[in-house]
């Protein structure tokens, strides 16, 4: 069942998929990147998981915006 839940499902755009868990990054047929992400006023997050490094990153705020902007600042500090 995990596998299936893990598995991409259905092409949003470019290299990106939604499966059963959540959005994905996809190249050359092998997911490379799991992303989570939630909004609610006044708070939100970004979450992804890189399979290949065991690396997972984790921002919340207790913001509207800007998790994902440092997501993107320590994905180019943290991934090969």
């Amino acid at each position: 069942m995990t596998e299936i839940f893990l598995t991409p499902q259905v092409h949003e755009e470019d290299e990106f998929f939604y499966g059963y868990g959540g959005l994905m990054k996809v190249v050359e047929q092998k997911v490379v990147k799991y992303i989570q992400m939630g909004y609610d006023p006044g708070v939100n997050y970004h979450s992804v998981y890189y399979p290949d490094q065991q690396l997972l990153i984790a921002v919340c705020s207790n913001k509207s915006a800007h998790a994902y902007e440092m997501q993107e600042v320590l994905e180019e500090f943290f991934v090969d």
